[in-house]
């Protein structure tokens, strides 16, 4: 299985962030700095894939990041791609974070 672990100690903006898993997704998938193209990326990939947001609350406040839509793509792109899964916050150390 392929982890992608965006962790917002670690990623100052929504750049950075589209980076973290254009690094992690073989060749050949595009991903362009919009969650439109995340969420189309994701729900293509064709092996056993991973997603971990941890420090979600330094994400949650980086310069580009539109948390409420990226969480909506990868709850969206989870539903549609059974290759892939997401752990928001697993440790429940952000008191914002109610659902996953």
């Amino acid at each position: 299985m392929k982890i992608i672990l965006i962790d917002g100690e670690r990623i100052k903006n929504s750049a950075e962030m589209y980076a973290a898993v254009r690094e992690v997704l073989p060749e050949g998938y595009l991903i362009g700095d919009n969650l439109d193209a995340l969420y189309d990326a994701l729900t293509s990939v064709a092996e056993p894939t991973g997603i971990i947001l941890v420090n979600t609350e330094a994400l949650r406040s980086a310069p580009g990041v539109r948390w409420h839509g990226l969480v909506r793509a990868l709850e969206d792109a989870t539903d549609e791609n059974g290759h892939l899964s997401v752990l928001i916050d697993p440790f429940g150390t952000d008191p914002s974070i109610t659902e996953l």
